[in-house]
């Protein structure tokens, strides 16, 4: 018979787990159970999942929870939880340490908020959760059981929300799968039916890859767009024939401004039974998304800019700004930089380039690049950065360049005031602007 809660809180609360201690009970599930811990050194809040005791006998939840934390391991981007330590504590079992995240999950969201979400609010959270699993798949992971559940909302000092993926408990290291058929069929099984591909519930194994994860996101952008599911029943059943066998609807049946646009036509494609008919990768998807974002939700300063002026015009624009009293500044001469690019020197730090919202650097050292540079390993087109029209920067290498965030080798991530941004020899940083 299964533990009391209780019981289960008078043996665990305080408990050492290595480094870590255990301080209360977060949360339990069919598989774990989800305990706040601080780590002993400094405080530091965390995260602790201990596999449940009644499973550690089970070999295929050991395997699920082991491959877990080796998917955990691969995992490194702001939009992708983050991992701390996997523990086999003696008595107990297995633990898997991560960040303490605060907030709410997408799921609360939509249920304490009937109805569709602003359409700028619904494509700003897709295009989150777009880059970080733009990172797992580049680090060969798929998810297989996205869902709003699975999708943190983290809240932030301003305000504003940050999406965190987690739970990849039955994700699939898709290009070196080492489990065995039997664990693998389980989990293809588990993913939730309201999201599931068609391919997953079929259970064709050769076709789960990152198309499997694109259409759990066409479904869950079409739900916060619409407020409705594009597949429902009466039952699991129904609803998985529906996934099957019926079309998804278009955004028009319950958003009729948008009909005959590229998001409508994104969506759609989404959701497409086959895997090769839906776009070909997450960053494709992100694109498409962007593109509808400024197009169909812009923000309230309009930012239309494409070619990024250089310093010496933006000191002349916010010199403007500040002196004007009495007569108003265009439309592109409104937007206020949010950051500024610095390169260390050996004599100290210079800038080299400014970000304003939805504004471009190229980074290389080509002589067409905006933002130049000339150390050693730079190629002539070697990073990007974009900064969005709500403030948050994100760095992107070029095809095989190396960008290091903070010593680690990202492929695209978000970055914050006092990141190391390491391009072959250069090193930068940036400098955020207080906002006003």
């Amino acid at each position: 018979p299964q533990q009391s809660s209780t019981n289960r809180l008078d043996g665990m609360i305080g408990r050492e787990l290595a480094e870590y201690r255990i301080v209360a009970e977060l949360a339990e599930g069919g598989m774990g159970v989800v305990y706040r811990g601080e780590r002993i050194t400094d405080g530091m809040p965390v995260a602790i999942k201990v596999l449940r005791q009644e499973l550690v006998g089970k070999s295929d939840e050991r395997i699920r929870f082991i491959r877990e934390a080796m998917i955990y391991t691969k995992l490194v981007h702001p939009n992708l939880i983050r991992f701390y330590a996997f523990r086999f504590v003696k008595d107990l079992g297995f633990c898997l340490v991560t960040e303490l995240m605060q907030g709410r999950d997408l799921e609360e969201l939509i249920t304490y908020n009937p109805g569709p979400l602003p359409l700028q609010q619904a494509l700003d959270i897709t295009l989150q959760l777009c880059a970080g699993l733009s990172a797992a798949h580049q680090a060969g992971i798929i998810h297989r059981d996205l869902k709003p559940g699975n999708i943190f909302l983290v809240a932030q000092d301003d305000g504003t929300e940050f999406v965190k993926i987690f739970d990849f408990g039955i994700g699939k290291l898709f290009e070196q799968e080492e489990e065995s058929a039997q664990v693998t069929m389980y989990g293809a099984a588990l993913g939730t039916p309201l999201y599931m591909a068609p391919e997953q519930i079929k259970g064709n194994l050769e076709l789960l890859g990152p198309a499997t994860d694109i259409y759990a996101v066409g479904v869950m952008l079409f739900q916060l767009i619409t407020g409705k599911l594009p597949f429902t029943g009466n039952t699991p059943m129904a609803i998985l024939a529906a996934h099957l066998q019926t079309e998804p609807p278009l955004l028009r049946k319950y958003q009729r401004y948008l009909a005959g646009t590229g998001l409508e036509d994104l969506v759609n494609r989404l959701m497409a039974k086959e895997p090769m008919d839906r776009p070909a990768s997450i960053e494709d998807v992100k694109e498409d998304l962007w593109e509808a974002r400024l197009v169909l939700a812009p923000d309230d300063l309009g930012a239309t800019m494409f070619e990024m002026p250089n310093i010496s015009q933006l000191q002349e624009i916010v010199g403007a700004q500040e002196e004007s009293t009495t007569e108003k500044a265009a439309p592109e001469t409104q937007e206020k930089p949010v950051a500024v690019l610095m390169l260390r020197e050996a004599q100290g730090e210079r800038e080299v380039g400014w970000l304003l919202p939805d504004g471009h650097l190229q980074i290389g050292s080509s002589l067409h690049s905006s933002v130049r540079i000339r150390n050693k390993g730079l190629a002539p087109k070697h990073a990007s950065m974009y900064c969005s029209p709500q403030g948050w920067i994100t760095i992107s290498r070029a095809q095989d360049a190396v960008v290091r965030v903070n010593g680690a080798a990202v492929v695209s991530m978000v970055v914050r005031e006092g990141d190391s941004i390491t391009l072959g020899e250069a090193e930068l940083r940036l400098h955020f602007f207080p906002k006003s």
